[in-house]
């Protein structure tokens, strides 16, 4: 017994004993308050991601991805044709592959995945509440005109300009060339 209450530096083994137990249960209430605080970080941060993924799903339907693949895919398949007349025959094919490639609801999905990733809940409610607008319906409505146009632009572009391509593709040939490449 002697023993027990020993003292050690001025405080009694059973004080000092008791003031361990004390700091390890007071270290075990932080850590337990801690791993709470950090799960319910983790639950809020799982339930934002579920909540920015319906945003981003709901975004994606006001959109209207599948009607903008559809008309992307007729100026896409055209695209090819004008460069290899000999697709034409298969315009139809392509489209149709178009239509298996980019299955609406796969490609809706994925398409949403990548918004609530490049977005916030805030960013997207946003977005939601513009593509809502009278204007937002147009642009929507819109985009097939504006991406054939655009298309359109680029290929013109691109063919005035294909003869400066041809030129410094040659220079770069000649260049590898006296480099032994």
């Amino acid at each position: 017994m002697a023993n027990r209450f020993a003292q050690v530096g001025g405080v009694t083994v059973a004080t000092q004993q008791k003031r361990e137990s004390v700091m390890r249960q007071e270290y075990d209430m932080r850590a337990l308050i801690l791993s709470l605080v950090l799960l319910g970080c983790v639950s809020v941060s799982a339930e934002t991601a579920r909540s920015e993924k319906g945003l981003a799903d709901r975004l994606v339907q006001l959109m209207d991805v599948a009607s903008t693949v559809a008309g992307s895919a007729e100026v896409t398949a055209d695209a090819m044709i004008s460069q290899n007349p000999t697709l034409k025959p298969y315009k139809s094919v392509i489209m149709e592959w178009f239509g298996i490639a980019f299955a609406e609801a796969a490609f809706e999905s994925k398409i949403a995945e990548v918004y609530s990733a490049a977005f916030s809940e805030t960013e997207l409610r946003e977005m939601i509440g513009f593509y809502e607008t009278p204007t937002g319906q147009r642009l929507i409505e819109m985009q097939p005109e504006l991406f054939r146009k655009g298309a359109a632009i680029g290929r013109q572009l691109g063919e005035e300009k294909s003869g400066l391509l041809q030129e410094m593709i040659a220079t770069r040939a000649a260049e590898l060339e006296r480099l032994g490449q």
